[in-house]
């Protein structure tokens, strides 16, 4: 019960019962709690559409947060296309680590940042008809896995104010 109850707070932005889960729980009895944890988020936020409570950014692809069959690549003994073999699923496929994903920026959640920003804007100074900025940034090829590289992150803004 307590390690239940820690995985739970871990992530209590996401609704969930404590009877669905014990439900899954006896369904699946070779998976850690914290997998079946997991799997249960990634289903529950698909029926629910409240992705953007699990994917807050964009990040590398995860089969038990995104429940669909996505695939891609080859298989390694189809490297030359010899025999039509359909390419390799979601779990475990190096392929899908490589790219971000943008499955936190659903309709939904982007109307949602929008009503969120729209308090903070005001209206347009009528004396002011246009207002020259200069944007600098720095476009950068990063191989890894993490989308955190500090140096991608710098945008310097200017702003003449006279």
């Amino acid at each position: 019960k307590m390690r239940l109850i820690i995985e739970r707070n871990r992530y209590k932005n996401i609704p969930m019962s404590f009877k669905h889960f014990q439900e899954r729980k006896n369904l699946q009895t070779n998976q850690s709690p914290r997998q079946r944890l997991i799997t249960f988020r990634g289903t529950e936020a698909v029926s629910k559409n409240i992705w953007e409570a699990i994917l807050t950014k964009n990040q590398t692809f995860s089969p038990e947060m995104i429940p669909m069959n996505v695939s891609m690549g080859r298989n390694k003994n189809n490297l030359n296309n010899k025999f039509k073999t359909p390419p390799p699923g979601p779990s475990g496929n190096i392929e899908l680590l490589k790219i971000p994903t943008f499955f936190h920026l659903t309709p939904d959640a982007i109307d949602e940042h929008c009503k969120d920003m729209k308090e903070l804007c005001t209206p347009w100074p009528e004396n002011l008809p246009t207002l020259e900025m200069k944007t600098i940034y720095t476009t950068y090829l990063y191989a890894g896995p993490n989308f955190k590289y500090e140096d991608s992150q710098r945008v310097t803004v200017t702003i003449r104010m006279s």
